[in-house]
């Protein structure tokens, strides 16, 4: 019995959490770095029209020098085509790093696009590093989330 009711809460859990998001993903880099050529691509459908929130996720180590990271962000869909320059803050006013922390690991969320509309159908998102540098150190992963707009 404990063996089911524990497979149950998993599952409600999982299910739970989901509810939140339509769409999640996250690359991982190799070694901790980001190099310039490295575009990443997100693609996923919408099953009905919704509006969402369209966040970038950024993981990283501690160490990481820069206060921004400038990236190139583009979305195609349907009914939508944008390339936009995104400045993800990375360190605060205070010197101390944005996100949530565990341990030597930082998580950085960012809205790209804020109460977007978006019908059925197959989208696509590009993101790559527009800094100066050809290669990010301490870069873990960067991922997209479309998420329900937050009330």
């Amino acid at each position: 019995m404990k063996k089911y009711l524990s497979i149950l809460v998993i599952a409600i859990l999982g299910v739970s959490c989901s509810a939140f998001w339509t769409y999640r993903s996250l690359i991982e880099f190799k070694h901790f770095e980001w190099q310039k050529e490295n575009h990443l691509e997100f693609e996923f459908p919408i099953e009905q029209q919704q509006k969402s929130d369209v966040l970038l996720l950024f993981r990283h180590v501690h160490g990481f020098p820069f206060a921004t990271v400038y990236l190139e962000v583009s979305l195609e869909g349907p009914e939508v085509s944008s390339i936009d320059t995104v400045e993800l803050s990375i360190i605060g006013d205070d010197r101390e790093y944005l996100g949530e922390g565990s341990g030597d690991i930082w998580d950085v969320e960012s809205v790209v696009y804020a109460d977007i509309e978006l019908v059925p159908g197959d989208y696509h998102i590009s993101v790559r590093h527009i800094m100066e540098r050809d290669k990010l150190d301490l870069v873990m992963e960067v991922g997209v989330q479309v998420s329900k707009p937050k009330e």
